[in-house]
C-alpha cells in the first residue's frame, strides 16, 4: 500500500504537531467577549468570508497568515493585499483595515509582513478592571505581523506568524502590548487526473496564540486588568478540481472548484467551536463565485431568549483581472477583487439581524512565467 508521505514527511508532520499540542497545556482562560470583534468578526479576506470563514487548507495568500502561517507556502513571487470592512454590524462608526505584502526570497523561503487594525469608533462599551468599570473612548486594536514559511519538502509547507498586538481602550491611558505567536502546516497531495480533470487535495493544521499570551491592560486611574488572547486551532482539508470547457460564443476556457471543511476550537474557552464548509467555482479565471456553511457555539450568558449556537450561510464574488494573460505575460500581475455584504445571525432567538458588514478586498498578484511555482513543485 502505498502511503501519500514518505517516512522524513511524518517525522516532521508529527513534531509539528507534538509542539502545537504540548503548547495547549499552558492555556490561560480566554473570556469569550474580549476582542471577540477583532479574532472573530473580521477577517482580512472577503473571499474567505463569503466561503464560511475557512481558509486553513486553502492558502496561496498573504492573508492566508491569520488563518494558517504555512498557507504563505502558496505564493507565486510576490503579492500585496489590502483589504477594508464597514462597519461590523452594530457598531456603525468602526473600520477595519488589512494591509499585507509577502514575497518568495528563495526558491523553498517566504516572507510577509501585514498590519491589522480595527477601530470600533464611538461606543457605549465598558470594560472591568481591577473590580471598576470604565467606558471605552478609544477602541483601537492593530496588530502588525511578521511570518515565515517554507517548503522544507515537496508538498509540505510550513509556517511560523510573530505578532506584536497592541490595544488601546481609553484616551487617557497609554496603550497595552504582546507578542504571540502562531504555526501552522499544510500538506498539498497530488491525485492522478482522471479523464480532462486535474484534482489534489489539501489538508490544513494551525494553531493562533500556541504561547499563550496575555495583555496587562491599564485604566485612566491607574487600575490594572489582564486578559488571556483567545488560542484556536484549525483543522481543515480542502479539495481542488479543475478542467476546460467549450462556450459557443466565449471559447474554450477553464472551470475551477475549491471545497473546503474545518473545524474550529478556541481551546481555552468552553464556547466559539465551529464546523466550516465552504465552496468556490472560478470560471475562465476572470469571475469567481462563492458560498458557505458555518456553525458555532457562543455563550448565552445564562438567558433561554439567548441562543447557545448561531449558524448562517455566506455568499460573495470576485472578479479578476489576468494581465499576464491579456498582455502575453509581458505584464506579469493579475488583479484580484473580491467583495462579500453580509448580515449578522441574531444571537437572541426573537431579535432582528444585525446589519450588513461590508469587506472589500484588493490582491496585486505577481505570477511566474509559463509555470507556477506550486505546480512546478
Amino acid at each position: 500500500m502505498k502511503y501519500p508521505f514518505n517516512t522524513t514527511q511524518m517525522k516532521i508532520i508529527i513534531t509539528t504537531l507534538c509542539v502545537l499540542s504540548l503548547s495547549l497545556l499552558s492555556a490561560q482562560d480566554f473570556n469569550e467577549k474580549f476582542q471577540q470583534e477583532y479574532f472573530f468578526g473580521n477577517l482580512p479576506s472577503a473571499k474567505i468570508e463569503a466561503m464560511g470563514r475557512g481558509d486553513a487548507a486553502i492558502g496561496g495568500s498573504v492573508a492566508s497568515t491569520f488563518f494558517n502561517s504555512a498557507g504563505l507556502g502558496g505564493i507565486e513571487k510576490q503579492e500585496v493585499q489590502l483589504s477594508y470592512s464597514a462597519p461590523f454590524y452594530a457598531l456603525e462608526n468602526s473600520n477595519y483595515y488589512y494591509a499585507g505584502y509577502a514575497r518568495r526570497i528563495l526558491p523553498k523561503l517566504i516572507v510577509a509582513f501585514t498590519v491589522n487594525s480595527f477601530a470600533i469608533g464611538e461606543t457605549t462599551f465598558n470594560v472591568n478592571l481591577g473590580g471598576k468599570r470604565y467606558p471605552v473612548t478609544k477602541g483601537l486594536t492593530s496588530n502588525y505581523g511578521l511570518t515565515v514559511a517554507g517548503t522544507p519538502l515537496k508538498g509540505l509547507y510550513l509556517g511560523i506568524n510573530i505578532n506584536l498586538f497592541r490595544l488601546r481602550l481609553f484616551e487617557d491611558a497609554n496603550a497595552a502590548y504582546t507578542i504571540h505567536f502562531d504555526g501552522g502546516a499544510l500538506y498539498k497531495l497530488k491525485l492522478k487526473n482522471f479523464n480532462q480533470f486535474a484534482h489534489h487535495l489539501q489538508f490544513g493544521v494551525s494553531v493562533n496564540n500556541f504561547t499563550a499570551s496575555k495583555i496587562n491592560l491599564v485604566s485612566p486611574e491607574g487600575g490594572e486588568g489582564k486578559s488571556s488572547l483567545p488560542m484556536i486551532g484549525r483543522f481543515a482539508a480542502a479539495y481542488f478540481i479543475g478542467t476546460e470547457i467549450n462556450l459557443p460564443v466565449a471559447g474554450k476556457g477553464s472551470l475551477d472548484f475549491t471545497l473546503t471543511m474545518e473545524y474550529q476550537n478556541t481551546f481555552n474557552t468552553q464556547y466559539r467551536k465551529s464546523f466550516i464548509v465552504g465552496f468556490e467555482t472560478v470560471l475562465w479565471k476572470i469571475l469567481a463565485m462563492r458560498l458557505g456553511y458555518f456553525t458555532q457555539s457562543v455563550d448565552d450568558v445564562g438567558f433561554e431568549n439567548n441562543r447557545s449556537r448561531i449558524t448562517d450561510f455566506t455568499y460573495g464574488f470576485g472578479a479578476i483581472v489576468p494581465l499576464n494573460s491579456l498582455t502575453n505575460e509581458k505584464v506579469p500581475l493579475s488583479i484580484h477583487l473580491d467583495y462579500v455584504s453580509l448580515k449578522a445571525p441574531s444571537y437572541i432567538y426573537d431579535g432582528e439581524r444585525l446589519p450588513n458588514m461590508r469587506t472589500f478586498t484588493l490582491r496585486v498578484v505577481w505570477t511566474l512565467k509559463n509555470q507556477t511555482l506550486t505546480e512546478s513543485n
